[in-house]
């Protein structure tokens, strides 16, 4: 299929977008800012070792945490991160590529100004009365624990296991950023353990979009020629549209309007069916369920880090059909 242009039947080009609600409405979009990430929230992962004490509430850059609260103890000493500079950076490295496009950087050195998360590597769970655990985090509702607190056990990873230092983190890390645990085969926050973990899969990366929302700025528009937009005909009820984008992609989002004023959105991920990433491919369509005008752009969150916008676009809504 070959890439489509302004002029096709059905489909106008929107110089400027839709114009947008007043301030306060709660719906309202903020007006777009420099593109990226405002502050991506810094996760501090420290393998030096040392004491935790317990509170009622979370303190991690004060090592203050509520897990071990809960277990009833006042305080544990954690050993220092025994294993290799190359095991560490794996780690380190592994974690940060599952997060990829969300705004979520894993630093060692503790940042020196704003709230940020810590998770402590080292020593065992009996350390904190615990067993049978490769990690342990306080996990937020649907939202990042501000100044959150979580521990993975690296002295409880055998020889065969060093590999999953780096799927402990991510998965600790992900409490901490408000995911809890879940079935679904191979998804990191899988528990039990009874599939392969490959990475964050849907659900949890639609709540990872959710919950690290506020990191985020609505990044500037780009202009029709950035991307091959191909906005096939519509049929069947639905709206196709397609993107090959300069640079694999790591999700999207599909903002849309339609003529009765509705406002919905739709993640586009690596696997889903109705829309799509493929590397630097995203293929996605939107049931159009009533007649008038929609409108859609897409935000694009690409694996570097970077985020833009596409212009908006337009389409008729169109009665389904079997």
């Amino acid at each position: 299929m070959g890439a489509g242009t302004w002029g096709w039947t059905g489909f106008a080009p929107t110089p400027e977008a839709p114009p947008l609600p007043a301030p306060e409405d709660p719906y309202g979009e903020p007006p777009p800012t420099a593109s990226g990430f405002a502050a991506p929230l810094q996760v501090h992962v420290t393998g030096t070792g040392g004491r935790v004490t317990a509170g009622e509430a979370d303190n991690g850059p004060q090592w203050i945490s509520r897990a071990l609260y809960n277990a009833g103890y006042s305080y544990a000493d954690i050993p220092a991160f025994e294993g290799t500079a190359a095991e560490w950076q794996f780690m380190i490295t592994c974690a940060q590529n599952h997060f990829a496009g969300f705004p979520i950087q894993l630093v060692d050195t503790a940042p020196t100004t704003g709230d940020y998360v810590t998770v402590v590597v080292g020593g065992q769970a009996a350390h904190m009365g615990q067993t049978n655990m490769w990690g342990w985090a306080s996990m937020g509702d649907k939202a990042v624990v501000v100044r959150g607190m979580g521990f993975v056990f690296s002295q409880d990873h055998g020889p065969t296991q060093r590999a999953d230092l780096c799927q402990t983190l991510a998965h600790e890390i992900g409490h901490l950023v408000g995911l809890d645990h879940t079935q679904d085969c191979g998804d990191l926050m899988e528990t039990p353990r009874n599939c392969e973990r490959t990475g964050f899969l849907e659900r949890s990366r639609a709540a990872l979009a959710v919950s690290l929302a506020p990191y985020t700025h609505t990044p500037t528009a780009v202009t029709p020629t950035s991307h091959a937009i191909e906005r096939l005909t519509p049929t069947f009820g639905y709206w196709p549209i397609s993107i090959e984008a300069e640079k694999p992609l790591a999700r999207g989002l599909m903002h849309v309007r339609t003529p009765s004023g509705y406002r919905s959105e739709y993640h586009c991920l690596p696997g889903v069916a109705d829309c799509k990433i493929e590397g630097a491919h995203l293929s996605g369509r939107y049931p159009l369920m009533e007649p008038g005008v929609f409108t859609m752009r897409l935000e694009l969150f690409y694996l570097d880090g970077e985020v833009r916008m596409t212009p908006w676009i337009t389409t008729a809504g169109l009665s389904p059909s079997p």
